[in-house]
Formats: structure tokens, C-alpha cells, sequence
């Protein structure tokens, strides 16, 4: 589900919780089952640049967050409690390479979808639609896609998942995004 409200002429899909719901669940699963875990609520944004080895200008678009909140870091022997207890309070968890984010009520495919459904819509259903990704957040999205691309992980790896019609190209981040755009460019 999703709500759509309107802010002068431009149609604004809500497809979440806000960062503020999140961060409440988070801080309940905190004190009522002592996890110790860190999201960028409760980091500067030094410590941010320092752990994820981003510039303080990206640092700081990721604490403004409207839908979600990052979990930088987490105890090993917290995780898998983590994990239950999150989806028990109805939390999503989104792995991405290195962190992952929490959310609630929403995730790439969903929104991903509407996108696609809006530009069929205007152009007709002749649209070929092409994705990028290299991990477990990006799986419910390359599903959707006429054409996915798997992009290799930090490891050399792709990611262990059967998605129809996938490609996977050498290289690893930018240099692996930049091959999966030459793809793109040349159909």
C-alpha cells in the first residue's frame, strides 16, 4: 500500500514509515532486548565518514533520511536477534554491500513497480526495462526487469540468487556500474 498526497502540482507517493517511526522501533528494540547496534541517528557525522569511508557531503545525505534509517554498525552476536526481533515489531531489513537499512512498508521492487506502471501509462506497454544491482536489497527490483544486470560484489562474487534473464558483469562498484551502462547503451 501506498498513499499519495500532493504538494502544489507535483504528485508525491508515500510508500513507508517515516525515519522518525523507524527510529522509534529501533530504540524499543534497543532498551527492551539490549542490542547494542549504531545507525546514523546515533553517530556524527565523523564517525559516519569514518566508517563507511564516504566524504562528509555523501555522510550527510545519508543522516537525511525521510524513510529509514541505516544500521552502521551491529554486534555479530547480536545479529540473527536482531533479524527476528526486527520483523516481529514489523520492521523490513535491506542488506546492501557493506550496512543495511530498516524500513517499514516499503523496498526497491514496490517502488520500482509503480515507477514502471506509471511509465506505461504515458508511453504504452512497448518499454523495455533495464536494472542494476549487486545485492540482496536490489533482488525484489531485478526481478521486475525485462533486463537485469548483476553487478560483482567487493568479494569478485555476484550475488547467489536465480533471477530470470540476469546478466552479470566483471567489476566491482563503479567500475562494474559503468560496464552494466554499456550494456544498456548498446541494445
Amino acid at each position: 500500500m501506498y498513499e499519495i498526497h500532493y504538494n502544489n502540482d507535483i504528485k508525491i507517493i508515500k510508500l513507508g514509515k517515516s525515519t522518525k517511526e523507524v527510529r522509534a522501533k529501533l530504540e524499543y528494540i534497543r532498551k527492551r532486548f539490549k542490542l547494542q547496534f549504531k545507525g546514523t541517528a546515533d553517530l556524527s557525522l565523523q564517525e559516519i565518514c569514518e566508517i563507511s569511508g564516504l566524504p562528509l557531503e555523501y555522510a550527510a545525505r545519508m543522516v537525511q533520511r525521510e524513510y529509514g534509517e541505516t544500521i552502521l554498525q551491529i554486534e555479530k552476536r547480536d545479529m540473527a536477534k536482531f533479524v527476528q526481533i526486527s520483523k516481529k515489531v514489523g520492521l523490513n531489513l535491506i542488506h546492501g554491500g557493506r550496512f543495511f537499512d530498516v524500513t517499514i512498508g516499503n523496498d526497491k521492487g514496490h517502488a520500482v513497480q509503480i515507477v514502471m506502471d506509471l511509465f506505461k501509462r504515458k508511453y504504452g506497454a512497448d518499454i523495455v526495462f533495464f536494472g542494476l544491482g549487486d545485492s540482496e536489497n536490489d533482488i525484489s527490483m531485478l526481478n521486475l526487469m525485462d533486463q537485469p544486470i548483476l553487478v560483482q560484489r567487493n568479494d569478485n562474487t555476484w550475488l547467489n540468487f536465480k533471477i530470470k534473464n540476469v546478466i552479470k558483469v566483471q567489476g566491482i562498484g563503479p567500475i562494474g556500474w559503468m560496464n552494466g551502462f554499456k550494456i544498456i547503451d548498446s541494445r
